[in-house]
């Protein structure tokens, strides 16, 4: 008997079977969602927009990506480390941010902010990143 029976049970069926439900949700996105990936790029795009434009107003040096649904402004300006300022963000602030040194020294300097939520929920958290800014200068 292979030592982790369990775990191969899991693997074997995450792996070679695709579930039911996956196959009906793949059904209605082929059937019914042809126009959903342009919706959804439309809706990225404005919330891209938002997000390097609010960035660009609070004097933050950011680069507009041109992949993914994240930006990573520089916060080298404010003088802590990334992770001190995402800690800080976080506490002060009550918003989450991943330090730029998660992904290397190279992103030392620089915070990785998602914009894959609502304008709503972007305002609101651009509004609290800019408060806590507004509280270190």
């Amino acid at each position: 008997m292979p030592p982790f029976p369990n775990l191969i049970k899991v693997h074997q069926y995450n792996v070679s079977c695709i579930s039911s439900i996956t196959q009906h949700a793949a059904i209605e996105a082929l059937t019914k969602g042809k126009n959903d990936p342009e919706v959804m790029r439309e809706a990225y795009k404005k919330r891209l927009d938002y997000c390097v434009g609010r960035l660009k107003a609070m004097d933050i040096d950011v680069v507009r990506p041109s992949g993914a649904f994240y930006v990573f402004p520089s916060i080298k300006k404010f003088g802590l480390r990334s992770e001190d300022f995402a800690l800080q963000l976080l506490a002060d602030a009550g918003l989450a941010a991943v330090p730029g040194s998660a992904f290397s020294i190279y992103g030392e300097g620089y915070l990785r902010l998602s914009y894959a939520y609502s304008l709503e929920t972007l305002k609101e958290g651009l509004d609290r990143l800019e408060g806590f800014i507004r509280g270190r200068r």
